[in-house]
Parts: C-alpha cells; sequence; structure tokens
C-alpha cells in the first residue's frame, strides 16, 4: 500500500509547563488516519519543558532535530537550579527517537538553521559578547559542535530581539533580526550588513528560494513577496509582492 505522511510538532503551554506533541498525518490510498508519536518510554512522542521556554526544532538530513529545555535539579535540596537543554532526534522511517548533544551556549531564544548539509545554531544578538559559543555548526559524524565566528559589536548593537527568519541562496545564510538582515558567508567564514528597502521589513520563518529569486511572507502586510539578494554589494531588493497569496498567520 502507497502512503504518504506528513509530520506536525505543536506546542501547547499551561501555567505550569509546556508540551509538545508530534503527529503524523497519513492518507493510504485516498483514505485519513492521523496518529501520535511521543516518547518511546511512555509509548507516545510526548515531551514535557518548562513553562515560559521554547522547543527549538528542525528537519535535518530526514530526522527532526529537537532543542528541549529542561531544568536542573539540585539533587541536595531537590529545588531547580537552572535550565539545560537535551538534544532530541526523532526518525520518521523507523519511528525512533535518539539523543545528540545540544550546542555549548544554548539559550531560551536561539534559532536551528540547516545550510548546505550543515545544521548551525544562532544564539540571539544580545549574548553574543557574553557567551562563549553563541554560533556554532553541528557535526553529525563525531556528534559535537564547532564554533564559528560570532556577530561582530559594530553589527550587532542595538539587536535586542530573536531570529525571526532565514534564507539559504548564493553561499550565504541571510538573517533576519529587528527589522535588519545580515549574511554570513560560509566559506569565508565572515558576517556582512544587508541594506534592504524600507518597505520590506525582513524574513519571516524559512524562505523558499527558486532559481536567483527568495520568495518569503512580508510580517506587515502578510502578502509573499518575491525578492533577490545581491552578494557582492550585499544588497537586498523586493521585485513584487503576490496578492493572491497571504500568509493565515494572524
Amino acid at each position: 500500500m502507497d502512503t504518504k505522511s506528513i509530520f506536525v510538532l505543536l506546542e501547547c503551554f499551561t501555567n505550569k509547563n509546556g508540551e509538545a506533541e508530534l503527529y503524523q498525518v497519513s492518507q493510504p490510498n485516498g483514505g485519513g488516519d492521523c496518529g501520535k508519536h511521543g516518547d518511546q518510554d511512555k509509548g507516545r512522542y510526548s515531551w514535557i519543558f518548562p513553562s515560559g521556554r521554547v522547543l527549538l526544532s528542525h528537519w535535518f538530513k530526514g530526522k527532526l532535530y529537537m532543542l528541549l529545555p529542561v531544568w536542573e535539579t539540585d539533587l541536595g535540596t531537590g529545588t531547580s537550579t537552572k535550565w539545560l537543554s537535551m538534544g532530541r532526534t526523532f526518525d520518521p522511517h523507523h519511528k525512533l527517537t535518539s539523543k545528540f548533544k545540544a550546542p555549548d551556549s544554548l539559550e531560551p531564544c536561539g534559532a536551528l538553521i540547516s545550510a548546505y548539509d550543515n545544521c548551525y545554531y544562532l544564539a540571539q544578538p544580545r549574548v553574543h559578547g557574553e557567551r562563549s559559543s553563541p554560533f556554532q555548526c553541528y557535526h553529525l559524524g563525531s556528534n559535537t559542535w564547532k564554533d564559528l565566528p560570532r556577530i561582530p559589536p559594530n553589527l550587532r548593537h542595538n539587536l535586542h530581539d530573536t531570529v525571526a527568519g532565514y534564507a539559504v541562496c548564493s553561499g550565504h545564510i541571510l538573517v533576519s533580526i529587528s527589522n535588519r538582515l545580515f549574511a554570513y558567508h560560509v566559506h569565508e567564514k565572515k558576517w556582512h550588513s544587508v541594506s534592504k528597502p524600507n518597505r520590506c521589513f525582513g524574513i519571516s520563518g524559512r524562505a523558499v528560494i527558486l532559481g536567483d529569486y527568495i520568495y518569503d511572507v512580508d510580517s506587515m502586510s502578510g502578502l509573499v513577496c518575491e525578492i533577490t539578494f545581491d552578494c557582492t554589494d550585499y544588497n537586498l531588493s523586493t521585485h513584487v509582492f503576490l496578492e493572491g497569496l497571504t500568509s493565515f498567520c494572524e
């Protein structure tokens, strides 16, 4: 039987905890079926984490990679002292979960980014001057993270927000933060500021690349826009807003 599936990761929050559950939606021979996957020890794929924290997730090399925030408990007093993170993967083909090493300088509002056959972790800019390894690349074979150059102080000045979105094109990772854009040159390992039109408010989520064009949802209008990136002058140009396509994220 030919069955096609998609996996949906849902998060919900209460006053005490956050919870994430992974659902598989299958459609064999035109019919619909929905199943939930979770923590193998409990017979289902669900995870509990502290309220107010964020679960980071990203599909990479055929698996779902997740960074789950957890509280570290003092064994002597039994009280929670600080939060840490567990790295977990989910293999959709074998329905198995496994562990992987979390980034060294993980913080609540970072971002997982896949680009050019690698997985990157980027902490929010305000901690780049405090943490020892705010930008790292994951090495799958050795299960280790390698330090990469942090965003320079002159570029991250007055940046306080988290990563809103990114695009991968022309040998660069374009990152949108606080209505500003930055480009990381993957081979040269250098950060650059990117100029953009005033009407362009940055990138939301992961942008779609088709040929020389970047397609993304404009955060202000909710319309899908078509943009191009000049990797020589580090300039972003908005070409057209696609009136027939709108975002459903309100």
